[in-house]
């Protein structure tokens, strides 16, 4: 599987060039107080249920802690101050986010990683310490990344821990968010990982230095190369082809049409292949998928449910820590309407969760607050929170992501 996709889009930044540098960001004590005031206010009268996770009380007595401490924030410790209340929410929709470029106020660390079964592995590094991508990361200036993963939840907006997962990287790789989380000190230029080349190898350490907005576009930075990519990687919206003699693969990586072929065109020629051929499996992959419009995969759904009548058709759907919002309905709904066998992690976002997002701005920094407007109740009874889980757990090791494996596809493929 490409990993790289789940390393966030801030990381991903990093290998990008920028024309010019912006000037340093000033926003004052009076502007940070009007974002506080506008966020409280507008969520407390438009969010469907606010305080169904955290009482008024204790919402109350943060925001009056963040509007005492003001005068002595910065804006990146503003920000991390705001992504803290919000997530107290329990609302994995309901978040805060840079509508422009976040390094003009966060202070950039050059690494990357991500989890595999056997732990968090550097995945992006400037190109002087390439010898380490592929390390696995043990701790972050002494503090272990478990225990860095259990603060981050503090200013994660997420309902379980498999969203958690998904918005690691791209929250340890600011310092002002591990200055937040009381993992580094407040007036470090550097962190230091340590790092091992596998379990039972001798630990290492890695200085990581602080990077400004001119340094951070400036970087070489270099990302792990695996043996070989899967031909089962991530691409595109929505795609298929045949695994073997026997097994047909869909992968879906959006809710949304495809501008090149509607869903409703899609699914007829989905339709053909699985009457002209003798498919026996079906996998439609939602791995990577993270919402949208649920009903654009309705037409597919349909026609697959009308070839499953004559065929026998075995249906496989793959799910993963990125799968979220509409993506989990789909899976939901696929496995009701095909009796599909569900083959992967568990799902990023709940089955029983909150959504149909708005948004607003704040009037100063520019931030944009997203907000659910309804709860939606796929399964009654369902523990809040949970995530939908597979019938058949795959957890990759970085083995397999080294040697260009799909762990996932490959125990489909090996059932009888």
């Amino acid at each position: 599987m490409r990993r790289l996709r789940w390393l966030g889009s801030a990381l991903l930044a990093l290998m990008m060039l920028c024309g010019s540098a912006l000037a340093e960001a000033d926003i004052t004590a009076a502007q940070m107080q009007g974002d506080l005031t506008e966020l409280c206010g507008s969520l407390e009268r438009q969010h469907i249920d606010l305080f169904a996770h955290v009482t008024q009380a204790e919402w109350e007595a943060e925001r009056q802690r963040i509007s005492d401490e003001i005068p002595e924030m910065t804006p990146g410790r503003f920000y991390y101050e705001l992504r803290h209340l919000v997530a107290l929410v329990g609302d994995a929709h309901t978040n805060v986010s840079f509508t422009s470029n976040p390094y003009r106020y966060l202070t950039a660390l050059p690494f990357a990683v991500a989890h595999f079964s056997d732990g968090w592995r550097l995945l992006m590094l400037e190109e002087r310490n390439r010898a380490w991508l592929g390390y696995e990361l043990i701790a972050i200036d002494g503090v272990p990344i478990e225990e860095v993963f259990e603060r981050s939840k503090g200013i994660i907006s997420h309902e379980n821990d498999e969203w958690v997962q998904t918005q690691f990287s791209n929250t340890i790789n600011f310092l002002e968010a591990l200055q937040h989380l009381g993992v580094t000190g407040e007036n470090a230029d550097s962190v230091t990982l340590t790092v091992r080349a596998d379990a039972g190898s001798p630990e290492e350490q890695l200085i990581i230095p602080a990077m400004d907005e001119q340094a951070i576009y400036a970087a070489n930075i270099a990302s792990f190369q695996p043996e070989a990519v899967p031909e089962t990687a991530a691409s595109g919206i929505y795609r298929s082809m045949a695994l073997g003699d026997d097994c047909l693969f869909i992968q879906y990586n959006s809710c949304q049409e495809s501008a090149d072929m509607p869903m409703r065109a899609f699914a007829e020629a989905i339709g053909g292949f699985l009457a002209d051929e003798a498919y026996a499996r079906l996998i439609v992959d939602l791995r990577y998928n993270s919402g949208g419009d649920s009903s654009v995969l309705w037409p597919l759904t349909d026609v697959l449910a009308d070839c499953q009548r004559y065929n026998g058709l075995e249906v496989y759907v793959l799910i993963g820590p990125n799968t979220f919002s509409s993506a989990i309905i789909n899976a939901i709904e696929l496995r009701e309407a095909l009796g599909a066998t569900l083959v992967g992690q568990p799902t990023g976002g709940s089955v029983n969760a909150y959504g149909e997002v708005l948004s607003f701005p704040l009037p100063h920094m520019p931030l944009s607050v997203s907000y659910s407007t309804k709860y939606f109740e796929m399964a009654p009874g369902y523990p809040e929170g949970e995530p939908l889980y597979p019938d058949v757990t795959v957890e990759p090791a970085f083995g397999d992501y080294r040697a260009g494996r799909d762990a996932a596809v490959e125990a489909v493929l090996a059932m009888d």
